[in-house]
């Protein structure tokens, strides 16, 4: 949550502020009070600027919906993203499916945001983040300026962002378990589940067998890119 804020949101409030939508909606994710719940933390919780009370019903907004989550931070451009932007759609539909939990890691836990860079806004820009945000199943950041964490994003020693689109995958304490996993999700779609290096690399020996046996009956091959640097005893 930490780290999320600190590329997202300003130190200081301005005339507009950072949005999360999921595809179209601005995100809201309601949960029940109970109204006599004796340690509920009304004063804290009231205070929180992504907290909002409605009819004895608490609002939780934006960012919150990523507390105690796995956030899979989508980093890209606007161009030519069109590729990954339908794999992570894929990714959001299969992370609903049975079954729910998997290597001990729970689904549910696991949330894909999208977050934009673009050196400088412009109408275009903008209508072109529109069109895509339309079509865009998951979370996404809204924010026409320059986003706070942009030096993050870009650190070599933290997220690595150059150019081409990343997908670093954050665990519910902000730390990075896998600094790409749009690697092994384009490798393996939702069988990389949870989406670390070494479920890739899983794969990759429980499948070799088969290549093996596809080579040897088959020279010249073109091999598979994950497969091209193991040789064949």
């Amino acid at each position: 949550m930490d780290l999320l804020k600190a590329l997202i949101y300003p130190q200081q409030k301005g005339p507009e502020n950072p949005k999360i939508f999921q595809g179209s909606n601005l995100v809201t994710k309601v949960s029940l009070l109970l109204l006599l719940q004796p340690n509920y933390r009304w004063r804290e919780t009231l205070l929180s600027d992504n907290v909002v009370f409605l009819n004895f019903l608490c609002h939780k907004q934006g960012i919150e919906v990523f507390r105690l989550k796995h956030v899979l931070l989508f980093i890209s451009g606007l161009d030519s993203v069109e590729d990954e932007i339908s794999l992570l759609n894929s990714m959001y539909d299969r992370l609903q499916e049975d079954p729910k939990e998997a290597k001990g890691f729970k689904k549910e836990d696991f949330k894909i945001l999208w977050i934009p860079i673009v050196e400088e806004w412009s109408e275009s820009s903008r209508e072109q983040f529109k069109v895509l945000k339309s079509g865009i199943k998951f979370y996404v950041v809204e924010y026409f300026f320059e986003l706070p964490g942009l030096k993050i994003i870009k650190d070599r020693e933290r997220l690595n962002y150059e150019s081409q689109p990343i997908a670093p995958l954050l665990s519910p304490k902000g730390t990075i378990i896998n600094e790409n996993a749009l690697e092994v999700i384009f490798e393996w779609g939702i069988e990389a589940f949870p989406f670390r290096k070494t479920d890739g690399e899983e794969l990759t020996l429980k499948w070799k067998w088969l290549w093996d046996l596809i080579l040897k009956a088959t020279p010249g091959l073109q091999v598979p890119y994950i497969f091209q640097f193991m040789s064949v005893k």
